[in-house]
Formats: structure tokens, sequence, C-alpha cells
């Protein structure tokens, strides 16, 4: 405590109140009949509640002085740095006087009891005299006790001058009022304690070293203290950053999703006595706003950059027509997309201007797979629809195509070639072969067979 020497007008900190030495005596008719305050006794027993989602474990601390059906809850402080908005730390201390105060005012100033004893510390003992006798002092609350002052209050009161006294002095009546206590009470009379305001909020962003500059990861490391996890928040203050450790706790969440806060994510966070807690997020995460005229919502689950994502969005093309994108991008180049609409589910993985896979479920169509080559400027896909299977083989040499139907096939194409060992037409009624100049069957005929006719 700080202690003021009035004789040397110097401060000192000392580790205790001011008390050696001996006390001054102060006689009955120097000051009026103290008045003595009891301390407040405890009139209630604590319990001390340790709640967990399952159970709540009681711990009671009885008080001597309590009565016997009055008691004081509190939450146990062990889950208050991981849930400090349900939980109000509780103070431990010497919060009120534990021995007997009293209080006088004194009436008359002597050689020995004058002004310059009447400062906080000085030690008093109240006596009578061997001629005058003693009264109240004899009390057992005084006789014997050591008294030391701990408040002084003075207080002039003008009053009117007589005829006698001269014009420029001015008379007042002072009143002198003094509080002490035992000389061995512990209890510190500090100025009224104004308690922090708690939580008040401040502005940071979570730090993670893993990973690239501007991927999205996270570190959320677990210990005792911080079963669940717990970050780290940069916060500027005196003008360095510095890092504040949050727990990290699903109870913004539904137990079902796992989000934690990424890297460089801006976050407003509660500031609490000993502990600190994440309340919201300031600013979008990388990739993750739509464009102002796009309706839709989106979930970005990742990024590393402009060209590196993972995300799901839902947006109403044109105002009306509700589609589902899935897009993940490993490069600037390749994409692998799913895309839902009504009526049309496609799958697409692609090499931007290099190399295209589509496969599209289309409920009034049907199925469509499609590769792509740009490099080569070759398109083969096949449409599978209600009434027919249409392969399709489209380059700069030309175009190809196999329509295939319950009861035909037609084969178009600038060339077509058929290679094997047998072949076999067996036609029931007719075989037309038709040319524009020619037709030329090369191949030997067996001498065992009948005479061949072309016609």
């Amino acid at each position: 405590m700080l202690n003021y020497n009035y004789k040397d007008n110097k401060y000192k900190i000392s580790g205790k109140k001011e008390g050696d030495g001996d006390p001054i005596g102060v006689a009955e008719w120097w000051v009026t009949p103290p008045v003595c305050n009891y301390p407040t006794p405890a009139r209630s027993s604590e319990t001390v509640l340790k709640h967990y989602p399952d159970k709540v474990e009681k711990e009671d601390k009885k008080e001597e002085t309590a009565f016997d059906k009055v008691r004081s809850d509190y939450l146990d402080s062990e889950t208050y740095t991981q849930f400090p908005e349900q939980n109000d730390l509780k103070y431990k201390g010497v919060q009120s006087p534990e021995k007997n105060s009293v209080c006088f005012n004194a009436i008359e100033l002597t050689e020995k009891f004058h002004f310059e004893h009447l400062f906080p510390g000085t030690l008093i003992a109240f006596k009578g005299e061997e001629k005058k006798g003693r009264t109240w002092s004899e009390s057992s609350l005084f006789n014997g006790k050591t008294y030391r002052l701990s408040h002084i209050s003075i207080m002039g009161e003008k009053t009117s001058a007589s005829e006698g006294m001269k014009s420029f002095a001015q008379p007042y009546e002072m009143k002198i009022h003094v509080e002490s206590e035992e000389k061995d009470e512990l209890f510190i009379q500090r100025p009224h304690y104004v308690r922090p305001i708690y939580p008040f909020p401040i502005l940071g962003k979570i730090f993670c070293e893993i990973g690239e500059e501007e991927q999205t990861t996270y570190n959320v490391v677990k210990d005792e203290k911080a079963p669940l996890g717990r970050y780290e928040v940069l916060i500027p203050i005196g003008g360095e950053e510095k890092k504040v450790i949050v727990p990290f706790s699903p109870d913004f969440m539904t137990g079902q999703h796992y989000f934690p806060f990424c890297k460089d994510q801006q976050v407003m966070v509660d500031m609490y006595f000993r502990t600190a807690k994440i309340k919201r997020v300031v600013n979008w995460q990388p990739l993750t706003e739509l464009p102002e005229k796009i309706q839709g919502c989106q979930v970005v689950y990742a990024s590393n950059g402009k060209d590196k994502y993972f995300y799901q969005k839902h947006e109403f093309v044109d105002g009306k027509d509700s589609v589902m994108t899935i897009k993940q991008s490993s490069s600037e180049a390749q994409t692998q997309v799913i895309e839902i609409k009504e009526k049309v589910m496609t799958f697409t993985v692609e090499q931007k201007d290099k190399f295209k896979v589509m496969v599209q479920f289309d409920r009034d169509k049907g199925l469509l797979l499609q590769v792509k080559d740009d490099e080569g400027g070759i398109t083969n896909q096949t449409e599978y629809t209600k009434k027919e299977i249409i392969h399709t083989s489209k380059g700069g040499d030309g175009t190809s195509k196999i329509v295939q139907k319950p009861d035909a096939v037609e084969i178009e194409c600038k060339s077509f070639t058929v290679k094997c060992e047998q072949s076999l037409i067996d036609a029931k009624k007719t075989v037309t072969n038709k040319a524009g100049s020619k037709v030329i069957n090369d191949a030997p005929i067996d001498q065992s067979t009948k005479e061949a006719t072309i016609g």
C-alpha cells in the first residue's frame, strides 16, 4: 500500500499498514464519546456449482455466522476461459473490515494532541486521568486497545464576529471528525472500486503460419486448458501486434459443421478478464462475395489465391432459373465442375483451351457423353435420346455420324473401313451397294462356290 509521511512530505510503498511506535494517549475529555462500528458478519454460506452438460456438482463452504437456510451460489470458474459469457468470476480477498472501528469528534486540541497528529496512520489509545477518573474508556471496546487513525475530516463554519473582534479577523467554528480502526485490522480502505466493463470489443485477425501466404489454412491447437482447441488472434495494441489466445468452441455452429476461422480472417473479439472470445467475423473470406448483380449464395470451403479454390454456389440465372454449382480448381487452367439445374445435371472436367470431358444428364433429351480436344480440333460425343443413339466425331477433316435406332443403323462418314477375318451379311430380301463410279469386290472366288453375280 502507498503511505505518506506528513513530516518528511514523502511517499513510500509498503507491504502492510504502518503500526510501529507508541500510541498517543488521548484523554476522554479531548474527544466526544466514540461510536463503535462492528463488522458485518457473513449471514450466508457459499455453494460452488460445477456445471456440466449432464450433471451438476456442488461444494458447500459453511460460514459459522451464517443462517442455516441462507446460502450464496457461485458458478465454478473452471470453464470461465472457454465460456466466459456464462460464468462470472468471484473475486476473493478481504472485502470489508474484520474488526471494530470507532469514530469521534475532537473537541479539545492540546500540545500532545494537535493538528500535527491528525493524519492517517497515527496510533492512539484512549485514557482517563487520576483526578478526573475514567468513564467510557474503561469499556472493553477501548481499554487496553490501540487504534490507528484512518480518516480525518475538518470542516469550518463561519460565525458572527463579536464587537470586540478586530475587523480583519473572520471567526470560524471548526469541526474535526476522526475515524479509526484497530491496530491489527488487515482491511485497507481503498477508493470505491469501479469494476471494468467486461467484455469489451476489439478488432483482430486470425494468425496461422501453416500453408502458403494466400492459402485459407487454420491452426487450432488443443491442450488441457482448451480441450476443444484455441486460436491465436493478432490484435494491434500500442503500435504492435499482440497475440491473444482465444478458445475455439462450436457455440456459433450446430455441432454438425466444422468451419474454423482461417488465416487473416478479420474478427471482432470480446475481451474478458483472463480470456477472450470471437464474437463474429467482419469481412468476407477471399472469393466468397458474389458480384452485385447475381442473386444467390455461396460457400467457399478453401482457396489459395484467385485460381485455386473449392466452392459451392446457388444462384438464380436471369433472376428466375435456379442453378447449383460445385466447382474445384487446382490451377488457372484446370477445373472440375458439377452443375445442377432444373431437369439437367452436368459433370465437367476441363483443362482450359486444351481438353474437356463432359457428362450431362437431361430429363428431356437424355444422356450426353463428350470428349473435346481443343489442341487437335476434334470433338467426340455420344447422345442417348429417347428414340436413338447418335455417335458423332467432328474434326478438321470432316464429320462422321452413326445413328442407331431400334429398326435401323445409319452411318455417315467420309471413309468407312471394316477389317475382319470373316464377314457375313445375311439379308432376307436385298443387299444393295451403290457407288458414284464403280463397285470393287477384291476377293478370290473359291472353286467350290457357284458363280458370283454383281449387278
